[in-house]
């Protein structure tokens, strides 16, 4: 349980963590061999590049598993009693977007996986590249979605214990 529990906790930044790290370990690879060897790695930029896609899309999740992308919050401080509502309001359009943008998405991740296009250098499959938006969008409306579900059972256990 202590495990599901982590990995709920510090899914997405773990693996923004091991993305980051392997990404700087290629470009200081590169740096070494170019600076002391005269050598360089042929294809590090391209994993660099696609990793960093994959933090971006993981990142999707991260920051709206810590509410903490950009918000406009005038009307929330204008209208305090308004503040809980519009951000259900919020939540709600996020998810909505979210699916919106998964549907175009999938038929991209499809095509390019119907017409095999492969990277240049690594020859990793441009699908799994382009997947990094959509499980983006999907995982944020899981954590969205989660953050009410864990509302709703606090609510119900407090409520519980009050008649208990």
């Amino acid at each position: 349980m202590k495990v599901l529990k982590w990995i709920d906790d510090h899914f997405e930044e773990a693996l923004i963590s091991i993305i980051i790290c392997v990404i700087s370990v290629l470009m200081m690879a590169q740096i070494i061999l170019r600076s002391f060897f005269s050598a360089s790695l042929s294809w590090s930029d391209e994993p660099c590049r696609y990793l960093f896609i994959w933090a971006a899309g993981l990142g999707i999740s991260y920051a709206t598993k810590n509410e903490a992308h950009l918000r406009m919050d005038i009307l929330p401080n204008l209208f305090k009693k308004l503040e809980k509502p519009l951000i259900v309001v919020c939540d709600i359009a996020v998810i909505a977007v979210s699916v919106y943008l998964m549907g175009p998405g999938l038929d991209v991740l499809s095509q390019l996986a119907a017409t095999g296009q492969k990277a240049a250098s690594t020859h990793v499959p441009m699908y799994l590249v382009y997947a990094s938006m959509w499980v983006g969008l999907a995982l944020s409306i899981i954590r969205i979605l989660e953050r009410y579900i864990k509302m709703l059972l606090r609510r119900f256990l407090r409520a519980e214990n009050k008649e208990g």
